[in-house]
């Protein structure tokens, strides 16, 4: 009878200081023996698991969760954790190291096991750079964990329940990533699944200013700005900044400004060119 195989695993240090949002820690793959084991133990990062075949068991706050192939058992900064391989079907694991200043995906926090499909391609290319051996992995492996973690995001439920206070960021967000495409609060609301009343209330509460009012001003300052560097015709800067009138344009931006657009590129060149004599 073939006895299976088991090794002492490979892995490889990897810690680099020139990222700040995720720092990758090491990288590396085992396959284990029956009730192969490690802990109880404290890490100062995160740690995740992916399960490549076989199975067995994880332990943290008091609480045993049977791990298989397909799943993740999730490692948070600073907990006592206990892991085991199953006596008749040892698991063959990778694992990835990192730190992150970053709020991860609740997830994490909540779930010590994630059965992550979605993520397996991800795993296997982690598997790839760890079975290579570069001493260039850095990059690579930091742009797997950030698209681990993107993964891991898309698993949530389509619309989670939000704050006001998250709302108003999002639609923030959306406004400054897209005020040149002409968004409308009637548009924000509904990306936002939220009654356009209650959703104006709410920017309101939390920005200061209603959401028309940002989004006008965020046209208009990035308008000035296309103005100022100059080279740019009145028409260009009204279609780059959501206008698609340029007459209106020119009124909003007078009653903005005080003078026309054309006066304002003007009269910065001036004040450049004086500066520069």
């Amino acid at each position: 009878m073939k006895q299976p195989q088991y090794d002492s695993g490979r892995s490889a240090l990897i810690f680099t200081d020139r990222y700040l949002d995720i720092t990758p820690y090491d990288i590396g793959e085992q396959r284990c023996p029956p009730f192969h084991f490690y802990g109880p133990a404290v890490r100062n990062y995160w740690l995740l698991h992916y399960i490549l075949s076989g199975k067995g068991s994880f332990e943290k706050d008091g609480r045993t969760y049977p791990v298989k192939e397909g799943q993740c058992f999730v490692i948070r900064p600073y907990e006592t954790t206990y892991y085991r391989a199953d006596e008749k079907e040892p698991w063959h694991y990778l694992w990835v190291g990192f730190r992150s200043s970053l709020a991860l995906p609740e997830r994490f926090a909540e779930q010590a096991v994630i059965f992550g499909p979605v993520v397996t391609s991800v795993f296997e290319r982690l598997l790839a750079i760890c079975r290579d051996g570069s001493d260039d992995s850095v990059m690579p492996v930091t742009a797997l964990i950030w698209e681990l973690l993107s993964a891991f995001c898309r698993t949530h439920p389509a619309h989670e329940p939000k704050s006001g206070e998250q709302y108003a960021a999002l639609a923030r967000s959306y406004i400054e990533r897209e005020y040149m495409k002409g968004i409308t609060v009637a548009e924000l609301a509904e990306r936002l699944h939220l009654d356009r009343s209650y959703f104006s209330t709410v920017f309101k509460k939390y920005v200061g200013v209603p959401p028309q009012t940002y989004i006008k001003d965020m046209r208009l300052s990035a308008a000035a700005e296309l103005l100022a560097k100059g080279g740019y015709s009145v028409a260009l800067v009204a279609n780059s900044t959501g206008y698609t009138d340029c007459c209106n344009f020119s009124k909003m931006f007078k009653e903005r400004y005080g003078v026309s657009p054309n006066r304002y590129a003007e009269y910065i060149g001036e004040t450049t060119h004086e500066k520069t004599d």
